[in-house]
């Protein structure tokens, strides 16, 4: 799918101002592979992240004015994504409560497939779980900064607080972090 910028009556005038602005849509293209690391690091599959990724381009295409700039664009960008991811896994957690409950008055759960034993899934599924039970502000700075290579200042930008906190909550993320992994049995 392609979007294209369309003129209308009120940018053909002779305000170079509004020439210069940045609309969503164009930078969510731009921004796509930003994004999709962004929803990975929250914790999303592949599947989950196409389904972000829409509801962020829709929202782009709604989103009424422009911006001045790319890169306030691109953090307003950040933001939507990183709100939706969490309203993702909010509607996890309603689904997994739910689910639990119908299997606990049911047959029993089915077998685990065989591929899931190995070694590399059982970590790979720790290390999600351990993201997953972060809480939102500290996982978001660990998004921006180990998947995405942003500054603790550009973390700060995006997430509307100061470098210094953005700095503690990193600290305090990876404290909590390797905490749950050792919970998980994963040692470095």
């Amino acid at each position: 799918m392609r979007i294209v910028a369309t003129e209308n009556a009120e940018s053909t005038g002779s305000s170079d101002n509004r020439a210069a602005r940045v609309r969503p849509a164009e930078v969510f293209l731009a921004e796509t592979d930003l994004l999709r690391k962004v929803i990975a690091g929250m914790g999303l599959r592949s599947g989950d992240a196409e389904d972000v990724l829409q509801t962020v381009s829709i929202k782009c295409l709604d989103h009424a004015s422009a911006f001045a700039e790319p890169s306030q664009c691109r953090r307003w960008l950040i933001r939507v994504t990183m709100n939706e991811c969490v309203t993702e896994h909010r509607r996890r957690r309603r689904f997994r409560r739910h689910a639990t409950g119908i299997a606990k008055h049911g047959r029993g759960l089915a077998a685990k497939d065989p591929a899931q034993d190995a070694i590399s899934s059982e970590q790979r599924d720790a290390v999600q779980g351990a993201l997953h039970d972060l809480a939102d502000e500290l996982l978001q700075p660990l998004v921006l900064r180990y998947l995405c290579d942003q500054s603790s200042a550009q973390i700060g930008e995006i997430l509307s607080l100061p470098a210094s906190t953005v700095r503690s909550a990193l600290c305090k993320g990876r404290m909590a972090l390797a905490r749950a992994l050792m919970k998980r049995g994963i040692e470095r």
